[in-house]
C-alpha cells in the first residue's frame, strides 16, 4: 500500500502534516496509487479542507496538493458558487472551542461525519464570504506574523540559554574530561519483570522514570512509588540526595544522556533506560555536571554513539565516555550560579512573550468570530 518512494504515489495527510498551519503540500507518508484504488481511499484536489475528529479536535488545514488522509481527517469540498473554502475554514476556526461537549458525547471523545455535517453554517451570499474571508485573511495575517516574531525571539533566547553554559565552561578549563573521571559510583536500572505498572502504590519508595529526568533539573510532578518493603530488592539502584540521574533513551525532544541532580526524595530507586551515579565532590560539582551532559554540545556527543533511528539509546560505557571541559570545583560552582541567574533573566523574557502570544492568539480567535458571525461588521460586498 505504501509508496517507497517520495515522488511516487499519492501523499497521505494524518494530523501531524497539519500542525504547522500552513497549507499541507508534503506528507511524511505517501500511498502507492494502487493502494489508494484497492482501500478505495478518498481523494481530494487542492482547496480541499481537512477538518481532524479526532485527537486534535477541530483543527483545520488545507490541501495545497492532491492528496488522501487517514480516517482521523474528514474532507470538506466547498461546493462552486455557494461557498468559499476560506470563509468555511474560518466558520470551523470559529466553531473550534464549543467541540468540547459534542467529543464528551462520545465514548472516545472524537466526532463523526455526520456530527461535522449538522453544525451550523450561516445562510449567506458567496460574495459576502469572500468579503469577510478577504478581510480575515488580511488582518489574521498581520496577527500571525507578529506571533510568528515573537516565537522567533523565543526560539533565539532558548539558543542563547545553552549557548551562555557551554561560553562559561569553555572559558573555565580547555581540555576535555571524560565522565568516568567525575563518577565515583554508576549504574542503571533493573529492566525486565523487577516490578511493573501493576505494582504501583500511591506511597512508597519513589522509582525515578524517564519523564522525571529534564534538562539539569528534576521533574517531580509524576513521581510514582513501590511499597516500602520492597527496598531490600533495589538496594544497588538506590538514589540518594545530590545523586546525578540521566537518561539512557531519548527522542529528537530529549536526548539521551540529559541529567539532573536528584532532590531529596527519600527512599527512592532508578528505573530501566535510566542511569544513577555518584559524583566525586573533590573533581566535580553535581549541578555542573547536569548542565554539561544536558547541553546541545553533549545532545551530539550522545546521538553519535547512540543506538535506534527513531529512539537514541545509550549505554553506560557510552555516558561515562562522554568528554566535557573541567575546570576546578569553585569554578563550576560560579558556573552554575553564573549559568542559573542568567536563565532566570531569560525565562522572564520568555514567559512575557509567551504571555503577549497567548494574547494575540485570543484576539485572533474573537476577531474570526466576530467577523464570521456579523458581530464586527466587516466589510460586505459592494
Amino acid at each position: 500500500m505504501w509508496s517507497e518512494s517520495e515522488d511516487d504515489g499519492v501523499p497521505w495527510v494524518s494530523i501531524g502534516d497539519m500542525s504547522d498551519g500552513k497549507p499541507v503540500s508534503a506528507t511524511a507518508r505517501r500511498v502507492s496509487e494502487r493502494g489508494v484504488e484497492s482501500k478505495r481511499l478518498p481523494i481530494g484536489q487542492p482547496g480541499t479542507l481537512l477538518f481532524a475528529m479526532y485527537a486534535s479536535v477541530g483543527a483545520v488545514g488545507r490541501l495545497a496538493t492532491r492528496a488522501t488522509w487517514n480516517q482521523a481527517l474528514l474532507g470538506i469540498a466547498p461546493r462552486p458558487g455557494l461557498s468559499d473554502e476560506r470563509f468555511i475554514r474560518y466558520w470551523l476556526e470559529h466553531l473550534r472551542p464549543s467541540l468540547g461537549g459534542l467529543t464528551r458525547s462520545n465514548t472516545q471523545d472524537n466526532l463523526n461525519a455526520e456530527q461535522v455535517g449538522n453544525f451550523p453554517f450561516p445562510d449567506m451570499p458567496l460574495a459576502e464570504q469572500r468579503a469577510i474571508a478577504d478581510y480575515l485573511d488580511a488582518e489574521t495575517a498581520r496577527i500571525d506574523a507578529l506571533i510568528a516574531k515573537k516565537q522567533q525571539l523565543i526560539h533565539l533566547l532558548e539558543e542563547r540559554r545553552w549557548r551562555t553554559f557551554d561560553e562559561l565552561a569553555a572559558e573555565g578549563a580547555s581540555d576535555l574530561v571524560p565522565l568516568r573521571r567525575m563518577l565515583t559510583f554508576l549504574t542503571d536500572g533493573p529492566f525486565g519483570s523487577a516490578f511493573s505498572s501493576a505494582d504501583y502504590v500511591d506511597s512508597g519508595m519513589a522509582v525515578i522514570r524517564l519523564g522525571n529526568i529534564g534538562f539539569a533539573e528534576f521533574r517531580g510532578d509524576e513521581l510514582v512509588y513501590l511499597p516500602l518493603e520492597r527496598q531490600p530488592e533495589f538496594t544497588r539502584y538506590r538514589v540518594r540526595e545530590g545523586d546525578l540521574l540521566a537518561a539512557a533513551l531519548g527522542d529528537e525532544r530529549n536526548h539521551a544522556g540529559r541529567a539532573c541532580v536528584a532532590p531529596d526524595l527519600g527512599p527512592a530507586i532508578v528505573k530501566g533506560k535510566c542511569f544513577c551515579g555518584r559524583v566525586d565532590g573533590r573533581v566535580a560539582d553535581p549541578e555542573y555536571v547536569a548542565l554539561a551532559c544536558s547541553s546541545p554540545s553533549a545532545a551530539e556527543r550522545f546521538r553519535l554513539g547512540a543506538q535506534g533511528s527513531t529512539r537514541q539509546m545509550i549505554n553506560l560505557e557510552i555516558f561515562k565516555s562522554l568528554r566535557v571541559p573541567l575546570p576546578s570545583v569553585d569554578q563550576q560552582r560560579r558556573i552554575v550560579a553564573d549559568t542559573r541567574d542568567a536563565w532566570r533573566i531569560l525565562d522572564g523574557t520568555v514567559a512575557t512573550l509567551t504571555r503577549h502570544i497567548g494574547l494575540l492568539a485570543e484576539r485572533r480567535r474573537a476577531l474570526v468570530t466576530a467577523a464570521v458571525t456579523g458581530d464586527l461588521g466587516a466589510p460586505h460586498s459592494a
